[in-house]
């Protein structure tokens, strides 16, 4: 077949996509790797490369629940076949010889058989399609369809479904997020007949990658600064989730996210830390009045774990620390600091009262110089990791 059947080099070559591949310029390093034009036999692996390139489109994308970990998304998808559109028109001759129930001597000496096996295989792509990370029933808007275009076979096909996504949270409220499509193709890496599925991004004239998302519909840009370009990328399935051991090509098409931070620093943040230093005012009550002054860092303690269950935010039961919880934990440590030194100051009295004195002045300076440092250590740890997910934000959003 011209230009969309080739032959392999190895399976490694194929299955890594790094040899003889050249990027895309100003494209992510996620996206597919451009094939060669030209992939010849190799005597230790007769395989014909299908190539297919893709086109996706995220329309709308909404519903995002943390909870659950899914998001809703209206997507279009198309795969362009090269040159085939002549080759489909005579496919389809074909499957109509052999359709035809009162044609009873089916004659189809004048086809090509390995043309027409190459047309059985890219029909199996189109039709097999199937969404590989959707947690609720998918909803079809447009059925899969073959359409000629100019030389190429085109195959569409438009939906909206709900998607489940594991969202990292390590580095909330200053998180980057990926909200992805996984699309599973139903042609194994090997068919068993020769023939190999190779997907590639499809590109302009200048090389640019042509899938996008529709910013103007997402109504949640007060809350996420999203980019325009849709990343395109491949994974596989594991030998083990099929009971015959085969592997499926999956493309993963995603758009990614960057959190506004400034409601969390400013609403969270920012009045644990007072309380923090609220807390160490306890210390200007006489050590002697343990009573008022537990009474003072008591009410802060009960303060500071109502308002952090009280002010809401995204975050599910996950099993590990992100950035907030890191802060809170310290305000929380501190504060319990606080109540600790009042309880014991209490018994430091005698004829060294005075030297006691002194050194709770010490002490209550070192446990607030403490706090702010350790505080303000994270604090340029959260700006480091905003920055690094900023400069994977603009890598990936296609601007």
């Amino acid at each position: 077949m011209a230009q969309t059947s080739h032959r392999a080099d190895s399976d490694e070559s194929l299955l890594s996509g790094q040899e003889g591949t050249e990027a895309i310029p100003g494209a992510p390093v996620e996206y597919f790797k451009q094939s060669p034009e030209h992939i010849h036999r190799s005597a230790s692996d007769d395989l014909e490369v299908i190539l297919c390139k893709i086109r996706c489109n995220i329309d709308k994308l909404h519903g995002i629940d943390h909870e659950n970990q899914n998001f809703g998304a209206h997507v279009f998808v198309e795969l362009r076949f090269e040159n085939q559109a002549h080759l489909w028109r005579r496919f389809e001759q074909y499957t109509a010889i052999l359709n035809d129930k009162e044609d009873k001597d089916k004659d189809v000496s004048m086809f090509d058989e390995a043309d027409m096996g190459d047309m059985k295989f890219i029909q199996k792509i189109g039709m097999q399609m199937t969404l590989y990370n959707e947690v609720a029933d998918l909803t079809e808007t447009t059925p899969k369809q073959f359409v000629m275009k100019g030389h190429d076979l085109m195959v569409i096909w438009a939906f909206r479904a709900v998607f489940g996504e594991e969202f990292e949270y390590y580095d909330f409220p200053v998180d980057f997020q990926e909200f992805a499509v996984r699309i599973r193709f139903g042609v194994p890496l090997r068919d068993g007949k020769g023939r190999r599925l190779k997907v590639m991004a499809h590109s302009d004239h200048g090389d640019r990658v042509t899938s996008r998302f529709a910013k103007s519909s997402f109504t949640m840009n007060n809350m996420w600064t999203m980019g325009s370009l849709v990343a395109v990328s491949q994974e596989s399935t594991k030998p083990e989730e099929n009971y015959l051991e085969d592997v499926f090509q999956v493309v993963k098409v995603h758009v990614c996210a960057l959190r506004h931070a400034r409601f969390y620093i400013s609403n969270i943040m920012v009045p644990m830390f007072v309380f923090v230093l609220l807390a160490a005012t306890s210390f200007c009550v006489p050590r002697e009045e343990v009573a008022d002054r537990l009474s003072v860092s008591l009410t802060l303690v009960l303060v500071s774990v109502a308002f952090r269950f009280t002010v809401p935010t995204p975050l599910p039961p996950i099993g590990y620390f992100s950035l907030l919880d890191w802060h809170t934990t310290l305000c929380n440590i501190f504060i319990t600091l606080i109540v600790a030194e009042n309880a014991v100051a209490g018994l430091l009295s005698g004829p060294d009262a005075a030297r006691f004195d002194q050194m709770e002045v010490m002490l209550c300076w070192t446990t607030i110089g403490l706090f702010v440092l350790l505080d303000g250590i994270l604090a340029i740890v959260m700006v480091c990791r905003w920055r690094a997910n900023r400069c994977k934000f603009n890598d990936h959003r296609g601007f």
